[in-house]
């Protein structure tokens, strides 16, 4: 039967070596305290700017707006200014300011600048009327993109549309076949524009109007408006009172070749 001998004596490490490692101990310690501050440090300092970006500091303090004299200017006015403290005087909400502005009929489009230290100026362009759009004893007036900008007023010197049902609200939008027929008045000079009358699109598809005081209009297909409105201005300025009274329609299907129709 064996018995185990003696064990042997444990060592105790060096001094030099204890304090060593309690000296890497205390590095690590320090290297994480130092993370740990500097990362506050960052989150602190990102704080502060997103709060300096953000906060009242740049806040709108107030919308100037020129431009626009229409009867709901002050209603506009709130809502551009209800828009703009969406953003900031650094970051303005002019997205959200055009929005607003577009619910507004007679509001073409809107510039944004800032005027310092803490205010938005905004410049108004108002929508110009380019033709009266009537259906029986309903007119309106309408922007040469087809959008209704309310009931007729006095404006005179306007082409007219005949449309085919009741024109839609203010700020609403022309169907597309009346669109088409108002190319045609919106790309004419204002002297030929606002002698075109009944101006409107036929079963066919073919588009038709008159000239006050004048002949019949034959514009063919709903393309190259412009063409045919450049057209028509060149040969009313090259008529005589006597040859265009004595014409029964001008037709303007192909505007390189326009026709005269005899008086029947």
């Amino acid at each position: 039967m064996s018995t185990a001998g003696p064990s042997a004596p444990r060592t105790r490490p060096h001094p030099a070596v204890v304090e060593r490692r309690r000296a890497v101990a205390r590095a690590r310690g320090r290297r994480r305290r130092s993370v740990v501050l500097i990362a506050l440090g960052v989150l602190a300092a990102a704080a502060a700017l997103y709060w300096m970006a953000t906060g009242p500091l740049v806040a709108v303090g107030g919308v100037s707006m020129t431009g626009y004299d229409r009867a709901d200017r002050a209603e506009l006015e709130s809502a551009l200014e209800a828009a703009a403290g969406e953003g900031t005087i650094l970051s303005p909400a002019t997205g959200e300011m055009r929005a607003a502005a577009r619910e507004f009929a007679w509001v073409e489009s809107i510039t944004v600048v800032r005027s310092w230290p803490r205010s938005l100026a905004v410049r108004v362009v108002e929508a110009t009327p380019a033709a009266v759009a009537a259906f029986e004893d309903q007119a309106v007036l309408v922007s040469a993109d087809g959008r209704v900008l309310g009931v007729k007023d006095a404006t005179r010197g306007l082409g007219w549309l005949r449309l085919g049902a009741v024109p839609p609200g203010e700020g609403g939008t022309l169907p597309a076949a009346a669109r088409a027929s108002l190319a045609f008045i919106a790309a004419a000079p204002p002297e030929v524009a606002g002698r075109v009358r009944a101006l409107r699109a036929t079963p066919e598809g073919l588009v038709v109007g008159r000239v006050t005081d004048g002949p019949d209009l034959r514009l063919g297909a709903p393309e190259r408006m412009a063409a045919k409105a450049r057209s028509l201005a060149l040969l009313l300025a090259s008529l005589s009172p006597e040859e265009e009274a004595s014409a029964s329609y001008i037709d303007l299907s192909v505007p390189e070749n326009p026709a005269l129709g005899p008086a029947s």
